[in-house]
Formats: structure tokens, sequence, C-alpha cells
């Protein structure tokens, strides 16, 4: 009883406002992620779905006898069957807003850009679920097995929050699709590239040389050391690939 009531009643701020040991490989970490219920615009086709995936999955705890069917065979639910569906729900809702897409690099081509990128599933992972989310993010993560590791993207200051990205990237989808998308989430995103609007990469120059020297964001005496810099190493991408 006291197990059900945890999952039934999970706790979005476990491992903060108490003095518990966050693990990300334990189910009531997973189970204690936002799920957004009760709050934004759900509309019916989404509900519905939802319904009807969870009946569907407790037929086949029936059929598989994991989950005793007292009602014999009937379709209405006893208060078992409903408690499972509630903590099924509520997994599947955990999991649509806390899980990563994992995909992998297939060659095709004898370039890199003729490479295709190929989605082969999602990965749950209760730790890296709570970095929250920009458009132009300091941070990257790459999986090899059942591990994920995650990295440094850009220079990262002490103190600044590390930011992953839950939608296309600001150089690569304009603001008003990224808000869009991110309704779901249910926040609007005020990261610097939507607060200034940051152009895609269709609208950002073409080449490095004679921009304002504050977009380099480097001392004036660095400026042409830098620029030589990314010109070779985009020479040596071009030779490699």
């Amino acid at each position: 009883s006291d197990n059900l009531d945890q999952y039934l009643n999970h706790n979005e701020k476990s491992g903060v406002d108490n003095d518990e040991v966050y693990k990300s490989e334990d189910i009531m970490s997973f189970n204690n992620l936002v799920t957004h219920d009760g709050v934004g615009c759900k509309q019916a086709p989404e509900l519905m779905m939802q319904a009807h995936v969870v009946v569907f999955l407790l037929r086949l705890l029936k059929k598989l006898e994991y989950v005793r069917d007292t009602q014999n065979n009937n379709l209405e639910l006893d208060d078992e069957l409903t408690l499972v569906g509630r903590v099924l729900h509520h997994f599947m809702r955990a999991a649509f807003y806390n899980t990563h897409e994992i995909t992998e690099i297939e060659k095709t081509g004898d370039r890199w850009e003729n490479n295709n990128i190929r989605r082969i599933g999602r990965v749950t992972n209760s730790s890296l679920a709570l970095i929250n989310h920009s458009c132009d993010p300091n941070y990257r993560r790459v999986s090899d097995g059942v591990t994920t590791y995650g990295f440094a993207c850009k220079p990262i200051g002490k103190g600044k929050e590390i930011s992953d990205i839950y939608c296309k990237p600001f150089g690569s989808a304009p603001l008003q699709d990224r808000h869009r998308y991110l309704q779901k989430y249910n926040f609007k995103c005020e990261c610097p590239a939507c607060t200034n609007n940051w152009p895609d990469l269709a609208g950002l120059p073409s080449s490095l040389e004679g921009l304002p020297a504050k977009l380099y964001c480097q001392p004036a005496n660095k400026i042409d050391s830098q620029a030589k810099r990314i010109q070779r190493a985009e020479d040596n991408f071009t030779k490699i690939s």
C-alpha cells in the first residue's frame, strides 16, 4: 500500500526538498519526473490516444496473467486494474516528457553530409532529464550501449547553467516554429536566442571577415588569429570529408 501510494502520489521535487540521494537508476526517480498533469491545454485526441494505449496494455497484462481478472473478461475495470492503469498512464506521460531520442549515423555516402541519420529509439535517464532547455545549448550527449555521456559543446563558465535542447536549434528553425513545438512542455523559452530573435543559418553572414568587432567576442588583437584557426579547421574538415 505504501509503495503504491509512492507511485500514485509522486514528488516532482524529490532530491531537492529532502535529504534523499537522487539516483538515476532508481525507478522512483523516473516516477517522480514532471508529467505536466493537470496543466496546459490538452486536446481530446491526445487524451483519447493515451486512454486507448493504457487499455491495450491492461489487456495484454491480463492475457499474460500479470494481473488478475476478477471481472471474468468483463470490459469493465475493477479497482486493481484501475490502479494499474493509473500507474501505466503516469509512466507514459513521464516517458513522453523526459526521454531522449536516440539516433545513429548510417554511412550512405562518401561525404559526411551524405550519410543518413537513423532514429532507433528513445532512452530514459532520470538525471539528464532534469537539464533545462535552451535553443542555443551548451551541452550535448552521446549514447554507447546503455551508457549516456554528457559533454560541453561550448565553454561553460563557473556557476553557469548547463542547458540541453528540446527542439531544433535556433540555427535551423525560426522562432515561431520553436515556440510552437515547445508548447507541449508548458513553458515559453526565453533563452538569448529567443529573447534577441537570433537569425537562422540562412540569415547569418556567410563570412567571418569584416564583421563589427563586438560580434567576435574576442579581444581586438586576437580576432585575426582566431579567424585563421577557424579557416584551418574548415579546410581540414573538407579534406577528411
